[in-house]
């Protein structure tokens, strides 16, 4: 969305008419020098001159804001405290100096309209949720899983992902139980067997064929 000033100057010439209620007036000065509305019981909203009564069970609400025009400033609004994931902001307020623009000290509400978090898709080379790589493709074997996550023994960086297997650099990463000759401590005893040698497997895991008991 760019960004915006939306003025909104609904003149009330059409005085003596009426407005279902919920409806927003915003009352601009032009030729009229003070409006005011009567409500009634129903919740219907009756615009009429400052010199006309309301009648007998009407409330009367006076606008005030004789020759003043209401503006309304859309911006947008970067993700942050406001917006988790970015949004419209929305400044309302009376034009006091008459210049078209809403300045700082003529606002008297903001609002936020925010945007809802975007799901991560996985395959398109953005890491983003609950994603830990994303390399580009959504399959798995690769580093990177169909879920993009990434696979035992394996790390990834940058974006798109590239992967490579920490497997085989003779130190024990991430969920290897071994890298080569280093066992952690471990031997066939580890597994029960009181002989033998314990070894390391291609793929890093534990590999007891060479044990004995």
């Amino acid at each position: 969305m760019n960004k915006t000033l939306a003025i909104l100057f609904i003149i009330t010439a059409f005085v003596g008419g009426s407005i279902t209620t919920g409806a927003i007036v915003f009352a601009h000065g032009g030729d009229i020098t003070l409006i005011h509305s009567c409500v009634a019981k129903t919740g219907s909203i009756k615009i009429v001159p400052a010199t006309t009564s309301c009648k007998s069970g009407e409330t009367a609400l006076d606008w005030n804001i004789a020759g003043k025009s209401s503006l309304t400033k859309l911006t947008d609004e970067s993700a942050g405290a406001n917006c988790p994931d970015g949004g419209v902001k929305i400044e309302t307020g009376v034009d006091d100096n008459n210049n078209g623009t809403l300045e700082a000290g003529e606002v008297d509400d903001t609002k936020y309209v925010c945007d809802g978090a975007s799901a991560p898709i996985c395959g398109d080379g953005v890491i983003t949720g609950s994603e830990t790589c994303d390399d580009g493709d959504a399959l798995s074997g690769d580093g990177c899983s169909s879920t993009c996550q990434t696979e035992s023994n394996y790390s990834c960086v940058g974006v798109p992902s590239v992967c490579t297997s920490s497997c085989g650099n003779a130190v024990i990463d991430g969920s290897e139980q071994c890298d080569g000759a280093d066992l952690g401590g471990a031997d066939c005893s580890t597994f029960t067997f009181p002989h033998g040698q314990l070894a390391c497997s291609a793929q890093c895991t534990f590999d007891v064929t060479s044990c004995t008991g």
